[in-house]
């Protein structure tokens, strides 16, 4: 199995950008919520069925990116895995991300990301230890973009390639 780095960072957002995040994860909380109520009533917990069973009708209700509208689907899938019994609800202020959702601008200054919304893609600074910078050049595997008092934080994760994976 490959290694993989989780790159922890602050976002500096502008007050319209922290808008724009803000209700795209209030959204996302939503989209999960509904499709968690499809899952629990329909007994659906498989992702391909569950994808035939919401995806249209979150994209038309709730008018967000199309992966934003899968990612919402994966979360709820992955959280009926561990329980089936009761409906699960999703309090938390947070949205997980891919490669097509979030992209990273490297200069030698600064990290720059830029993230899809329901409005349009934002970028903003990432402020992050100096030395996780290189990682950065690696492949994204997942991302999570965090709403803790009035400010965002990102856990990104990694996978470096070519790592020689020989025990010596």
């Amino acid at each position: 199995m490959q290694p993989s780095y989780t790159i922890s960072g602050k976002l500096e957002t502008s007050k319209e950008d922290s808008s724009k995040l803000k209700n795209t994860i209030r959204i996302y909380r939503e989209v999960c919520n509904y499709i968690s109520n499809i899952a629990y009533n329909e007994g659906c917990f498989n992702s391909v069925a569950l994808h035939h069973l919401t995806y249209k009708d979150v994209r038309l209700k709730y008018n967000i990116p199309a992966n934003l509208a899968v990612r919402a689907r994966d979360k709820v899938v992955s959280t009926y895995k561990k329980n089936r019994k009761k409906l699960h609800f999703f309090k938390s202020l947070s949205i997980d991300l891919d490669n097509r959702l979030l992209s990273i601008l490297l200069n030698e200054e600064e990290v720059v990301v830029s993230i899809a919304t329901i409005n349009k893609r934002i970028k903003s600074k990432l402020l992050i230890d100096p030395s996780q910078k290189e990682f950065l050049k690696h492949p994204i595997v997942k991302a999570r973009l965090t709403l803790e008092a009035n400010e965002f934080f990102m856990k990104i994760v990694v996978r470096p390639r070519n790592v020689n994976n020989i025990i010596e």
